[in-house]
């Protein structure tokens, strides 16, 4: 049979108006993630490709609540422009909690659920099926009024 591999993560977002704009914005023009068109819709919200093959679903749910523990967590080509662009965008990050060895960040996306994010090169590179998310040249302040850092805790 072999060992499972991931064919997506789903995670919920709010139903606010404006909720698919500023995921686009977060997922797609900050962090450079690649949108992908849904089959047919049956329910609300976006879906996106991590790497070659995994994808990431983000829902819309009515009785959503953040996400504090689970997370999408990304290894990335520049951590350190990551937090430069997030920075701008008007997230105030929080650094990772210490693990020997393993540079990291965390932070949390416009609707309060936390994400996470290590350079390449880090022991997470040898575990295989891990999805990479590239930092594109379009990393602008497009969620500043979207982040919810100014309400959460700094907790990780």
């Amino acid at each position: 049979m072999g060992a499972p591999a991931l064919d997506h993560l789903n995670l919920s977002i709010p139903s606010e108006a404006d909720v698919l704009d500023r995921a686009r914005c977060f997922y797609g023009r900050l962090l450079d993630l690649q949108e992908l068109r849904q089959p047919k819709q049956r329910i609300r919200g976006l879906w996106f490709l991590l790497g070659a093959a995994q994808q990431f679903h983000l829902a819309v749910d009515p009785d959503f609540v953040p996400a504090c523990h689970a997370r999408l967590a990304l290894l990335v080509n520049d951590l350190a422009a990551l937090q430069a662009a997030l920075h701008e965008a008007g997230d105030e990050r929080m650094a990772g909690d210490p693990q020997p060895g393993v540079e990291r960040m965390f932070t949390h996306d416009p609707f309060g659920n936390r994400r996470g994010a290590r350079p390449e090169g880090n022991k997470a590179d040898s575990v295989p099926g891990v999805s990479k998310a590239g930092l594109g040249s379009n990393c602008i302040a497009c969620c500043s009024t979207g982040f919810a850092s100014k309400t959460r805790s700094t907790t990780p």
